[in-house]
């Protein structure tokens, strides 16, 4: 479609409950639209042009979702504090720089999308959000994260990815409920103890980043599948990373890797291993007992000239 304006007399539509405006070109909202008390759905994406929304926004106290990515919103009203019963927000590819502290007083919130904007801090109350499970903070203008982020217990799936936050709180430690958790072109340059608390962590992304070591708790991390840390200035690897067998797949490329801990045969669930671009000249014998090995990578490894005889079991 290519509606341009919603009338006013959309407010008397007063047993509304759902309103799906998408691929439409509309850039105001008007604020009758704070009469539609039963909404419980509210999404106008893709293609439309909101630059704001109104404050009656907060009158729809029984919006469960709200989607209003691909706008060019460049603050959320306070008011959206008022939206007590929402479960979904989605507010990628937006302007944000921030958003309003009262985005704490949403405690039944589950999922929080905040993709693609120019967000350079989050709000502390953002440590109220206790039902929250999935918050996605992909390309914005972080430069850290407040503590209170370590009251997101029931959190399981977090993605930074794209942001300038070189250093994690310590808090970090009390998601211990997180099972994906990307931190990659983040600017890194420490990966604290901390991280060893995270015990149901499936995937860890930390790639691309300004890392030169991993802290040996990361082989707490016992039911990693992927851990992909390629990309970063890694000259060693702590021999705790054995523990991890029940991880399939190991990215370990554009390093500066001389050699791998023997430890590293004890991952013998490994499906692919990426070991390409480093300064590797042997490798360990315990290498061949990673039997279910389907993918070796060690090509520009100049200084490597020959394989252990051991992995000739990897067949």
């Amino acid at each position: 479609n290519k509606l341009l304006t919603l009338p006013k007399e959309i407010g008397n539509l007063t047993h509304l409950t759902e309103l799906i405006l998408e691929k439409n070109h509309i850039s105001k909202l008007p604020k009758e639209i704070g009469n539609l008390h039963q909404l419980i759905m509210l999404i106008i994406l893709q293609m439309n042009k909101l630059t704001l929304l109104p404050k009656e926004l907060g009158n729809l106290i029984n919006l469960t979702k709200i989607n209003i990515n691909f706008n060019v919103i460049e603050k959320i009203p306070k008011e959206i504090g008022q939206l007590k019963k929402l479960v979904e927000l989605n507010l990628n590819s937006n302007r944000l720089i921030e958003l309003p502290n009262e985005i704490g007083n949403l405690i039944n919130l589950k999922v929080l999308m905040c993709d693609y904007n120019q967000l350079n801090r989050l709000p502390l109350e953002i440590g109220n959000l206790i039902h929250l499970k999935k918050l996605f903070l992909y390309q914005n203008r972080l430069s850290e994260l407040p503590a209170e982020i370590g009251n997101l217990s029931k959190l399981i799936e977090l993605t930074l990815f794209i942001n300038y936050i070189n250093e994690l709180p310590k808090e970090i430690r009390s998601l211990t409920s997180l099972t994906i958790l990307n931190m990659s072109y983040i600017h890194l340059k420490k990966l604290p103890k901390e991280i060893g608390c995270l015990i149901n962590l499936k995937e860890l992304d930390i790639s691309y980043n300004q890392l030169t070591e991993l802290p040996n708790d990361v082989g707490n991390l016992t039911n990693l599948n992927t851990l992909l840390i390629n990309n970063n200035g890694l000259t060693k690897l702590p021999s705790e990373i054995g523990n991890l067998t029940n991880l399939k797949k190991l990215d370990i490329t554009y390093n500066e890797l001389i050699e791998l801990p023997r430890e590293i045969g004890n991952m013998i669930n490994l499906n692919e291993i990426y070991l390409h671009n480093n300064a590797l000249s042997k490798l360990p014998k315990e290498m061949g007992n990673l039997t279910n090995l389907k993918r070796l990578s060690l090509r520009v490894n100049i200084k490597l000239t020959e394989l252990p005889k051991e992995m000739g079991n990897l067949m």
